[in-house]
């Protein structure tokens, strides 16, 4: 277990933080709030690692409790959230929920037009 100082896991903090708001979106005064609201978009092992960066800076302010803290833990902590906020592409992700959202509405049309054609045929209209 090595050593890992309060500012040390602020810097971390501030690094995920901003990461976080520059490539998922959700901006909040502080990396517990970030990710409640980033939710789901994050992935559980990321939300995970994340989360003990967030109980760390909690015990960063008092130096005894900051014995707890495992800075070999922090940083592979640190390591697996960076590395996937890092290869997050916004661009592609809003592409794709554009994509989602207008084959969704074909769909929909496709379903109401051919309930349409469905009952025009049961009534003998067509």
């Amino acid at each position: 277990m090595t050593p890992i100082t309060g500012p040390q896991i602020d810097v971390i903090a501030a690094e995920v933080s901003a990461l976080i708001a520059d490539r998922i979106g959700p901006r909040g005064p502080d990396l517990a709030r970030q990710v409640r609201r980033a939710g789901r978009r994050l992935p559980r092992r990321v939300r995970r690692a994340v989360r003990h960066i967030v109980e760390a800076q909690g015990l960063g302010g008092n130096p005894r409790l900051l014995r707890m803290v495992d800075g070999t833990a922090m940083a592979a902590a640190r390591d697996v959230a960076v590395s996937y906020l890092a290869s997050v592409d916004r661009r592609a992700q809003r592409r794709t929920a554009l994509l989602r959202w207008t084959a969704l509405a074909a769909l929909n049309l496709l379903v109401i037009a051919g309930v349409a054609i469905w009952l025009l045929v049961r009534r003998g209209l067509v």
